[in-house]
């Protein structure tokens, strides 16, 4: 399916979004900052916003053709519910190898589980997010559906 987007709202929905991404990702690694990997903010920012804006140019071009309407806000609510159950998951799976780790330190201690939960919640979330940003500053149509 084509876009029915001028190119115009099409360049001002990607550098919304893309703007909106950065924006996240900027606070995502500020606040993670604690953890001794993410202490340099700069080069911390430009590893992970570089992967997730790529993917998320991809995946918004990719659900722009398949779907008439994205229901962004129900991806954005799916990717928050997946977050908090690994999140629960990766506590579980540390306080049973130890007991005596706190909460975050419980959740960090498996090492992928925790990254792999961090793609699910921030990471889409995020994608999300700016995707409806995205959608809502085109300020036309997607295959025939009025944004509002």
């Amino acid at each position: 399916m084509r876009t029915s987007v001028p190119l115009l709202g099409r360049v001002i929905g990607d550098l919304a979004g893309g703007i909106t991404l950065a924006l996240l990702t900027w606070l995502a690694v500020c606040a993670f900052s604690w953890d001794a990997t993410l202490n340099q903010r700069g080069s911390s920012f430009l590893l992970v916003y570089l992967p997730l804006v790529a993917a998320g140019y991809f995946y918004w071009y990719q659900v722009e053709k398949e779907k008439d309407d994205p229901h962004w806000i129900k991806q954005i609510m799916l990717s928050i519910a997946l977050g908090v159950a690994f999140f629960g998951l990766d506590v579980l799976l540390g306080k049973f190898h130890d007991p005596s780790l706190t909460i975050i330190d419980a959740a960090t201690s498996k090492g992928i589980m925790f990254g792999i939960t961090m793609i699910i919640c921030p990471g889409f979330t995020f994608v999300a997010f700016a995707g409806w940003v995205r959608r809502k500053s085109m300020g036309s149509k997607i295959n025939g559906v009025r944004l509002e």
